[in-house]
Order: structure tokens, then sequence, then C-alpha cells
């Protein structure tokens, strides 16, 4: 048998990860990585290493590809003979063993059984250090070295217009990789929020996409793109998810959207509103009361009001914009056909919001 480990550190071990380490008799390993998991390994145990040879340079992707062969075919060589193996290595900082050992196995009529045994990857790791950035997310490999900058960078551009979180592991083994995936990402994504999470002491750093540069990246680095939706709070990372807040609909919003539904509300900017001005850089006032509130979501402005249960719409200057309030009419034409609307489809409305949001910011 061959347990393939691949992990980040041994406080992220699964409890099925941990049993088959403690039961093999065979354990290949990088000499760093061994001594993470050592109080998890029987001290019985064979050992061997796979930078055994002190004058490898393991920082070229090249001898470390050739590594990792060598310790696939003594895994399964050693898996022949009746021995329990377990192929162990560092998720973030090396290749992974887990499609290798498959495509190495496969030149053998002999079957050994190989067992993948997942444990915390390194995307939720990170995140989880970062405070909550995922929705629907792509990861790549910056040192992915057989496959060319060209579909990589084809990879890259397909993710920002689509609209993915992007995760990308080794950011530093290619420069010139790394600086263009910064130009294509200000131009497709310019107001990106970055988070730069070091795997090694735990720390990170959030900054804006324009700020980002090669000085913030070091062997260590996980990085992490947010998307249109992603804001900062209290020094987090967060991408809001499909939940709905649903609030009591006050007298005020009910007079403005009977009034909206009437086709009696203004349309534009309200030059004669007693209120004005209430937001900077507005530009129409076709929503002086949201269809959405609250959106529950700091992507465009607004926040909660602490321990008041109100949600703060005047930082939020994206409902007044001229396209904006265009795309959401459209979007909830049929939608809103009465005030109750408002709770009773908001579900509908949000969807209407998050396509208006991907449209004009």
């Amino acid at each position: 048998m061959i347990n393939i480990i691949e992990f980040i550190n041994k406080e992220n071990l699964t409890l099925a990860s941990i049993k088959a380490l403690k039961k093999s008799n065979i354990i290949i390993s990088y000499s760093k990585d061994f001594e993470s998991l050592v109080d998890f390994i029987d001290s019985s145990a064979e050992i061997f290493f796979i930078d055994s040879n002190e004058d490898a340079d393991l920082s070229d992707l090249s001898i470390l590809a050739d590594l990792n062969v060598k310790a696939c075919e003594l895994a399964i060589s050693k898996s022949f003979e009746g021995e329990n193996v377990s192929l162990i290595s560092n998720e973030f900082l090396k290749f992974g063993f887990s499609n290798l050992i498959y495509q190495i196995a496969s030149k053998y009529s002999q079957k050994t059984e190989i067992n993948i045994l997942p444990t915390v990857s390194a995307v939720d790791y990170t995140s989880s250090i970062a405070g909550a950035p995922l929705d629907d997310f792509v990861a790549i490999n910056f040192a992915n070295y057989l496959i060319p900058d060209s579909e990589i960078i084809n990879k890259i551009d397909s993710s920002l217009k689509a609209n993915f979180i992007l995760a990308i592991y080794n950011p530093n083994s290619n420069k010139e990789l790394f600086n263009k995936f910064k130009d294509l990402a200000l131009e497709i994504r310019k107001d990106a929020i970055i988070v730069i999470v070091d795997v090694e002491d735990n720390s990170k750093e959030i900054i804006s996409l324009n700020q980002l540069d090669d000085s913030y990246i070091k062997e260590s680095s996980f990085l992490i793109v947010g998307n249109k939706a992603t804001y900062i709070e209290d020094n987090l990372m967060i991408t809001p998810r499909s939940y709905v807040i649903r609030n009591e609909i006050i007298s005020y919003t009910r007079e403005f959207f009977e009034k909206y539904l009437n086709n009696e509300s203004p349309r534009g900017f309200d030059h004669d509103c007693e209120y004005l001005p209430c937001h900077s850089d507005m530009e129409a006032c076709d929503f002086c009361y949201c269809p959405f509130y609250p959106c529950g979501e700091s992507s465009t402005g607004g926040k909660w009001i602490k321990d008041k249960n109100v949600w703060d719409c005047v930082g939020c200057t994206w409902i007044h914009k001229e396209n904006v309030d265009n795309c959401i009419r459209e979007g909830i034409d049929g939608i809103l056909n009465e005030v109750e609307d408002l709770n009773l489809k908001k579900e509908e409305l949000l969807r209407v919001r998050r396509e208006c949001l991907l449209k004009t910011k």
C-alpha cells in the first residue's frame, strides 16, 4: 500500500492521515517535511529522504520534479515488496505526488493499492487566515513548469473575466509570468483586492491590485485575488455569498416605491430635492430608497451601524450612477409589481443587483 499525504502543517492533518502515518513501516519524505510530522511516525519505521543529496538545488523546478519521480518509483518498489509506505510532502512548497504516483504506477502490470489522504488544502488554509475570501474560485500554480506561460495567462484571463476568485500557488517562482499576470489583472479587474498570505508565519497583507509588486512576494507566499464583490472588513478579506437578509419595510420606503410603481418617482438627478447633497458623486436619484435594502455586504460602500440593526447606505454611491440605475430599472421590471415584493422576491432582486454589479463595477 502507498499512502499519499500532502499537507500544510501538522495541525491540519486529518485523523485518517495520522493513522496511516503511524501504521507505515516505510516513510519517504523531504527532510523538512519529516521533521514536522515525526511525532506521528512509528520509531521503527524506515526513513528515506528525497533530498538526501545535499548538493541538489531544490529551487530548480526540473531537479525537484526529477526527485519526486524517483520518490514515487521507490514507493512503488517498496509496496511491491509488501511494505506499507507513506509518501509525504508539503502541498504548498513542492509539487504534489497524487497525480504523479498514478502516472508512474501505470507502467507496471503488478498492482498496488494507492490511498490518497486529503488534508486541509493550501487554498482553504490560506483563505481562513485571510478572512472569508472564497466564493467560486480558480486555483493556478505558477510553478507548473511544463505548462507554457501562454496557457497559464489564458487561464488567468478567462478567470478574471468570469469574475472568479483567483488563488495562486508559488507566485514568486516565475517573475515574467507574475508581471504578465499583474498587467492583465490591472486591465481586467483594476479595483481588485489582493491578499498575500505568508504560509510559514501565518501572516497576511491586504492591498489593492495597483499596489502589488514583487517586493511583496516571498517563497512562502500564497496570493488570493478578490472578485468584484470582495471587500475589506476589520482587516479581513470578505466575499459575500448567497444569503438574504430581510428587513421590515419602513414607511418612507413604502411611500417611495408606491410612487415608483406608479411612475411618479424622480428619474435622473432630482435638482428639486431638499435633502441634496445626500451622497458624493451622485449622477441619478432614481433609487433614493434602495430596492435591495439591506443588501448586507460592503462591496459598494454600505455598512452596518454597530449594534443598531441598521444598514447604513451613505457610503454607497454605486446605486446613484446613471448606468447602474438604468440596469436596475430594466432588471426589476416584471419582478417588482407591488411594494411587498421588496421582501417576497428579494432573492430575485439580489440576483439583479449582482448582474448589474458585474456589468457596471
